[in-house]
């Protein structure tokens, strides 16, 4: 076999094996359902694709964000049981939406500022966690509608309630243990 003849059936083989090739009409939609749908190597495969198609097209990173593939991606990433190298896959893909795109960027800031609001709320400490849960109330509360808002500023206000409870309580602690070493 020559190089050439090797060549082509490497491209034959890929070609065979991906879902999303040049012949075929690129659509969003479907992508954004496979991503949602697949697990494991295709997922990271359909990851691939969006990665590839978002970097040749701005018009493509701005369908898609369009299309909701933002709100898929966080949701895998939130997903505990993603392997590392789909949550670097996720993390790649967010940043070339962000990139390509001025309101994709600001959504994805929007969004990583959220994932690591959650983070923090699951903190063992108490004071992190009250604070965080309120600063996500504080950034869910602009996409809420109206409707639901009233529930939500009520929790946000008792969460803000709790936390200076919690910080009043914690300095009256140091307070004491000051007071106890000073004896």
């Amino acid at each position: 076999m020559t190089d050439n003849s090797m060549t082509q059936k490497h491209k034959t083989k890929i070609t065979n094996r991906a879902p999303y090739d040049e012949h075929e009409y690129f659509n969003p939609s479907k992508i954004i359902s496979d991503l949602g749908s697949s697990s494991g190597d295709k997922r990271k495969f359909v990851l691939g694709q969006i990665i590839s198609n978002c970097a040749v097209s701005q018009e493509t990173c701005i369908l898609m964000v369009k299309e909701g593939i933002l709100h898929q991606i966080i949701e895998i990433l939130d997903n505990e049981s993603s392997d590392l190298q789909t949550q670097i896959l996720c993390s790649m893909t967010l940043d070339i939406l962000s990139q390509q795109s001025k309101e994709s960027k600001v959504n994805v800031d929007h969004y990583k500022i959220m994932m690591k609001l959650r983070e923090m709320a699951k903190s063992e400490n108490e004071i992190v966690s009250m604070a965080a849960k309120k600063q996500l109330f504080i950034l869910m509360e602009k996409e809420i509608p109206d409707t639901e808002k009233k529930d939500l500023k009520e929790e946000n206000n008792k969460l803000s309630e709790q936390l200076k409870n919690k910080e009043q309580e914690q300095k009256l602690n140091e307070e004491r243990i000051r007071q106890k070493k000073g004896r």
